[in-house]
């Protein structure tokens, strides 16, 4: 296709945003300075080449030090933003993992809800020290704090993990946890007027959005018109997400396309000279901005679309794709930690597939102008379908690295939305700019909550579907996804013939996926994986299958636990979470199971017969809060198994105390029955070897003694153990349960004379049972 061929600009911004990359990867700048310098003279050669084919007036010397000079503005522009990222990182170096008192003001705010808060700040102070650093404050816990609110707050500030490295592509530093509300103070307001007002007006507007419409509707408008994602309920982000429109929630270049595109159509139909067009819609696209509280991601936006009117200005005939090159290359001239923000890579590639397949499908337009009005009618269906699966395609690489999964009713929920979105969006914009006349604002509030009241039922529904999303963290995902980004890359940059082959990139590596996807199931059939996850005292069993995952529950009914045994099923490639099974309750329970339910598709929670008062009050609790929602609440008989995918048991005994404590202690067995024999995973409660009449089911494989409940008073009981010699013994706390020198040589001989595995003190531990 030779995408570059005949756009030197465009070619010459590619390789700087290599060269920024190089920059900021290799730490050995002397083999970035060769690279640089090859570079130069390959592209110093195809400059003087496209000048002589196409006889063009520009003297191939110009281009030449055009190419030299984007080339050092991208190093030297790279190099000072990372060695001014790790200036500003050591003065905070000394704080990481420490209490500290920290002092800031609030810029932004990422969510805020009874939950907890997340904010964007300056930090101002760190134990008194001065310190100018950007930096992400989370709060565990209702917080009152507002943009330009000075605070302090007695946090531990850490580093971001790798999914966090979109915080840094924004300028942030570090990150602030405090797990205490009454740690925070408000200690006086910004002396930045001007980004405090434009931060207070964000805020108006958005309150007056919820005096126009219904409160769900008014926080999805604000995300559409504002950017406010933080009032997005779990459950809303999660459904767009499951039926693959979540780029619908980000203010992007597409909001900012469709807002420019009406003030567009209104000057047009004022007869308004383009140029002069473009000049105003600069400016009101600069209004718009300051609405959004000039949040990054809307002023990346603002710049592509920019660049595009640029294009206009100077050249009779814009280029997209140089008009993309360009913009991309001045948002990371700008901002160089942009380079590691994934949301403007998906929005710069769903671009670049756009418009690839917009020139493949575009000449069939002029063709069919005279045709019947069916041919017609086909062509525009077949123009939608293409551009939607073309971006959905060119973003799925990012999906792989990024998220692990991908929805496959996306192609479908992007087409029936697609009309709704930019009516949506433009009736939101005008509930704004009506706020100051109550009764237009009730109008278009109306009109826009019915809407948002649809898009919200349709994507609930499509959501609740079965197997929507698949995993793409399974091993064999890199042998499809790889050739796939080859060939794709060969294609834009060689020539071919016949550009609508294209589709058999995707086409074939949709048939290669399905068919890896096929073998791997048939291959793991009856295969069980359980995973162990300890946090705390607090413990989780993971069982996942080729029929989803199943949780037990072993903990202090704590969120954090429970979302770290999810995310370990979402790792074992599960996009749903079949069953949670709790094996006693906590007041804590019917909190984390809601908020579990809201972030991730929990098919059933099966609860224990409850038999005390509290335990029946917190089973009410559970009931109620789960009345309107598609998770199932069940009730389970201890001692009786249950289902947990495909020929897999799971069995919670029943409970059992010893004289110190009233904490329940009990067995978990669970059992894969396969052909031949029987495969079984047996966890015990530690201190239940102390109680002399406790006996264990079955003949189990592995045996786990399990750290939550009483504190351990007696070694373990290992002749128990050798009744049924384990092929894999885990301890998971072995320094209080190796309390006397009788049990360590029974283990050392269990070890040496029957090759029993013993394992000890693991946070996370993997069995397969088969």
């Amino acid at each position: 296709m030779r995408i570059l061929k005949g756009r030197p600009l465009a070619f010459i911004c590619v390789l700087s945003v290599l060269a920024m990359y190089l920059s900021a990867e290799v730490s050995n700048f002397s083999f970035v300075a060769i690279f640089i310098g090859i570079l130069a003279i390959i592209m110093s050669a195809t400059a003087i080449k496209f000048c002589r084919r196409k006889r063009r007036r520009a003297k191939p010397f110009r281009i030449v030090v055009t190419i030299v000079i984007f080339l050092i503005v991208s190093l030297t522009l790279s190099n000072r933003a990372f060695n001014f990222y790790n200036v500003k990182y050591s003065s905070v170096r000394e704080s990481i993992g420490k209490e500290c008192t920290v002092v800031g003001e609030i810029t932004e705010v990422g969510y805020q809800n009874e939950w907890g808060a997340r904010f964007y700040v300056d930090l101002i102070e760190i134990n008194g020290k001065s310190v100018d650093v950007r930096a992400v404050i989370e709060i565990d816990g209702e917080s009152v704090l507002e943009v330009g609110d000075v605070f302090s707050i007695l946090g531990t500030p850490t580093d971001f993990t790798d999914e966090e490295s979109y915080f840094v592509s924004d300028g942030n530093v570090i990150k602030v946890i405090c797990e205490n509300p009454e740690n925070v103070s408000q200690i006086g307001y910004s002396e930045h007027k001007i980004l405090s007002w434009f931060g207070e007006l964000n805020h108006k507007l958005q309150r007056s959005i919820y005096h126009s419409t219904d409160e769900e509707s008014a926080a999805l408008i604000s995300a559409l018109a504002l950017g406010n994602r933080g009032l997005l309920s779990d459950y809303v982000i999660r459904d767009f997400r499951r039926c693959g429109i979540s780029h619908v929630l980000a203010l992007s270049g597409m909001h900012m396309a469709i807002i420019i595109g009406f003030f567009d159509f209104l000057l047009r139909l004022l007869r308004i000279n383009r140029k002069i067009r473009c000049f105003i819609l600069a400016f009101i696209s600069l209004g718009y901005l300051a609405l959004t509280g000039f949040s990054v991601s809307a002023c990346r936006a603002i710049i592509m679309i920019y660049m595009v009117y640029i294009g206009h200005l100077i050249w009779r005939d814009s280029d997209a794709v140089t008009s993309l090159a360009v913009a991309a290359t001045v948002i990371l001239f700008i901002d160089p930690y942009a380079l590691y923000d994934v949301s403007l890579w998906m929005s710069v590639s769903a671009t670049l597939g756009i418009v690839i397949i917009s020139e493949i499908v575009s000449p069939l337009g002029f063709k069919i102008k005279k045709k019947p009005l069916y041919v017609q009618i086909a062509y525009k269906i077949l123009t939608a379908v293409s551009i939607t699966l073309a971006a959905i395609f060119f973003v799925s690489v990012f999906n792989w690295l990024c998220f692990g999964e991908i929805s496959i009713i996306a192609p479908a929920v992007n087409l029936i939305i697609s009309p709704i979105i930019p009516v949506l969006l433009i009736i939101s914009l005008l509930t704004i700019l009506s706020s100051p006349i109550p009764f237009a604002a009730q109008i278009f509030g109306g009109a826009a909550g019915y809407i948002c009241r649809i898009l919200l039922d349709v994507t609930e529904h499509v959501s609740n579907m079965r197997n929507i999303t698949v995993s793409l963290r399974y091993e064999f995902v890199k042998y499809v996804a790889i050739p796939f980004i080859v060939l794709l890359i060969l294609f834009l940059l060689c020539y071919v013939r016949r550009k609508w082959t294209i589709a058999l990139i995707p086409t074939a590596a949709v048939i290669a996926f399905v068919i890896l996807f096929n073998v791997h199931v048939a291959n793991n059939k009856g295969i069980t994986e359980v995973d162990y996850v300890r946090s705390d005292s607090s413990e989780m069993l993971v069982i996942t299958n080729n029929d989803g995952a199943t949780i037990c529950d072993i903990s202090t009914g704590g969120y954090r636990h429970l979302a770290e045994a999810c995310e370990v099923a979402d790792e074992n490639c599960a996009t749903e979470i079949e069953n949670i099974i709790l094996t006693h309750y906590h007041n804590y329970h019917a909190a984390t199971l809601t908020k579990i339910a809201d972030k991730y598709v929990v098919r059933s929670i099966l609860l224990p017969e409850p038999e005390t008062d509290d335990e029946w009050n917190t089973f009410n609790t559970i009931q109620t809060a789960f009345i309107d929602k598609i998770t199932k609440i069940k009730t389970y008989r201890r001692g009786y198994s249950e289902d947990a995918g495909e020929n897999c048991t799971i069995n919670v005994s029943e409970k059992f105390y010893i004289k110190r404590s009233t904490h329940p202690m009990f067995l978990i067995s669970i059992k894969l029955d396969g052909d031949s024999d029987t495969n079984e995973l047996l966890y015990f409660s530690s201190p239940i070897f102390e109680d002399p009449y406790v006996d264990y089911p079955g003949n189990p494989d592995y045996i786990i003694v399990g750290s939550h409940g009483p504190k351990i008073y007696k070694a373990p009981k290992i002749d128990i153990i050798e009744r049924s010699l384990p092929e894999i013994l885990f301890l998971t706390s072995g320094e209080s349960m190796l309390s006397d020198e009788d049990t360590i040589e029974r283990l050392e001989a269990l070890r040496d004379k029957y090759n029993v595995s013993i394992v000890f003190d693991r946070q996370e531990f993997n069995f397969i049972l088969k």
